[in-house]
């Protein structure tokens, strides 16, 4: 049971959603399989293989025809570049 609630995000290979998937929220990411070529299954590969609690989980992807839809751990303060850009450089 997957419901969009709003869209959070553009980029140049697909969009970011804020959804909610069996009473949790999570962010939906859907990318074009064209566009995003080689580097999309890699990035899928990476973020399956990692396990880290200050990373974003990839939980499910599920193939939408011409667009992959990936379901991942929602972080609700926001990506790393709105926080760059509000706090500045930070230390590890």
């Amino acid at each position: 049971d997957i419901r969009i609630v709003k869209q959070l995000g553009k980029g140049a290979f697909g969009e970011v959603f804020l959804g909610v998937v069996n009473r949790e929220e999570r962010a939906i990411k859907v990318v074009n399989k064209c566009a995003g070529g080689p580097s999309l299954y890699r990035e899928i590969q990476v973020m399956d293989r990692l396990r880290h609690p200050n990373i974003v989980s990839i939980h499910e992807v599920f193939d939408a025809g011409p667009q992959l839809c990936m379901t991942l751990d929602f972080a609700s303060g926001g990506d790393l570049d709105g926080l760059l850009r509000r706090l500045g450089p930070v230390s590890e």
